[in-house]
């Protein structure tokens, strides 16, 4: 697992708004290993770190393989292997590959932090001769002179020992502004700069490093670059100023929030204690969430974005409530006596929670199928699917072309699909050309069922329950 600090600026978000997730995830560690999406970021990171101490085009290493030499541990630790590198043997081993995708976005992003430099201290890069191309070795100099500070450890509350993380880059125009630059790899959550705790918390360890204060620039901004998302604004980038005043009323937010956790570490181990002298037993999980939930302690906040990754969501007291506050609707028999009527302003206040709702409802299906596998889960059982018809196997192409030309007088023009390379189309659309008399003898000849894949479905449903051992011989046989 990387390591982070215990309120770790990345996820300022989840303890900012639920003070409990630190306490429990304490009192009962779990695994958080970080999946190939997080790697390839990690990759990408190392990349743009690279091309902006050397000032050279992310383009310089196509081909090229980075590697993260200790995943998921405390000190990852990534290289950009040699030219003519092979890929790494062993198992623990996680590479990448420099190709397209990783060069245009890191070179996105490199290139916003090159004309911010060039935009900010027009006197000291004269870009005149570089034409249309980037000046990339602007970066090698912007280092020496500490007007861009690459990747490095940053506590936007030096007083405490529990708090920091990692800014990205850091563009340091004092007195008139400092700029912090945070790229996003990510395809899937479009992570968005306006009111990001996260970035707040990275800007604000920047500003009181040494012996820095808040007011020492006019102004702060963090930029998010996420060019590889379909959302993401034109260029990829995005980004929100604050003011010293602005920045000082977040210090003031984070401090409340970090003694907020305090208090919940306070209050799980007063409940942990108790049950010790009460019952001679340690303090449940179940029984160490509703104590959490009781005081304040957890929260789904206002959005419930911050439980998309907590694994006590779908046992979390606090999101069990909003899910019934947000659709516990009497639905009578005649619409006009619902109450609170379904009109524009109910349903108005609902959508906003369909992505959390979603996700509790994926989550606890996800959960009931690992359960139906072991015949734990009450009302449900695993089937198998009905497959889809389709050729047998091992037909010879020309001699099934021949045959229902000859045999079953198909138009040649329907069987094969237009294409560069031209195959057969699928069995059952060939079947529609085939004169409705000689279907049954086409079937027969040349289609078959195989067994489908296996679903979850209630008790009552019609099909015959699939076995752990019959389930078990058919996951053997992909793996083989």
């Amino acid at each position: 697992m990387a390591w982070h600090a215990r309120l770790s600026a990345s996820q300022t978000k989840d303890w900012f708004n639920c003070p409990g997730t630190i306490a429990l995830k304490e009192m009962f560690p779990y695994d958080d290993p970080s999946g190939e999406a997080a790697q390839l970021g990690t990759c990408a990171h190392a990349l743009i770190e690279r091309c902006l101490e050397e000032g050279v085009a992310p383009r310089s290493y196509e081909g090229r393989l980075i590697q993260i030499k200790h995943p998921d541990t405390s000190k990852e630790e990534t290289v950009i292997l040699a030219k003519a590198a092979k890929w790494p043997k062993g198992t623990q081993a996680v590479c990448f590959e420099v190709d397209d995708d990783m060069i245009d976005a890191t070179t996105c992003f490199i290139d916003y932090v090159i004309g911010r430099l060039v935009e900010l201290f027009p006197a000291a890069y004269d870009t005149t001769g570089f034409g249309d191309e980037v000046p990339y070795s602007i970066a090698v100099d912007a280092v020496k002179r500490g007007q861009l500070k690459l990747e490095g450890r940053v506590n936007p509350l030096p007083e405490r020992d529990d708090t920091g993380g990692t800014a990205d880059v850091t563009i340091d125009c004092w007195p008139d502004l400092m700029e912090l630059v945070d790229y996003k790899n990510g395809t899937g959550v479009l992570v968005k700069v306006w009111g990001n705790l996260q970035l707040r918390s990275y800007t604000l360890g920047r500003a009181v490093e040494g012996d820095g204060q808040i007011g020492d620039y006019a102004e702060y901004r963090y930029t998010i670059g996420q060019p590889r998302h379909h959302r993401a604004p034109p260029g990829g980038m995005s980004w929100e100023s604050q003011t010293p005043a602005e920045l000082s009323a977040f210090r003031r937010q984070l401090i409340a929030a970090c003694e907020r956790v305090d208090r919940a570490r306070e209050c799980l181990a007063n409940a942990a204690s108790n049950m010790d002298k009460a019952e001679g037993r340690a303090v449940t999980v179940e029984e160490a969430r509703q104590a959490l939930y009781d005081a304040g302690f957890l929260s789904v906040g206002e959005d419930g974005d911050h439980c998309n990754w907590c694994p006590h969501l779908n046992e979390c007291p606090a999101s069990l409530a909003k899910i019934q506050e947000t659709v516990g609707i009497d639905f009578a028999d005649d619409a006009d006596d619902i109450e609170p009527p379904m009109g524009p302003n109910h349903i108005a206040a609902i959508l906003p929670w369909k992505p959390f709702i979603t996700k509790f409802l994926n989550v606890a299906a996800t959960k009931a199928e690992e359960l139906a596998y072991q015949e734990k889960m009450p009302g449900y059982k695993i089937v198998r699917k009905g497959g889809n018809r389709t050729w047998k196997p091992k037909l010879v192409t020309e001699e099934v072309k021949a045959r229902l030309i000859d045999h079953y007088g198909v138009d040649p023009n329907k069987i094969m699909n237009p294409a560069a390379e031209p195959t057969l189309r699928t069995g059952p659309q060939i079947e529609k050309a085939v004169p409705s008399k000689m279907r049954a003898e086409f079937g027969e000849e040349f289609l078959h069922k195989p067994e489908g894949g296996f679903t979850m479905v209630p008790e009552d449903d019609g099909r015959e329950a699939v076995s752990m051992s019959q389930a078990a011989d058919d996951f053997e046989e992909v793996e083989e």
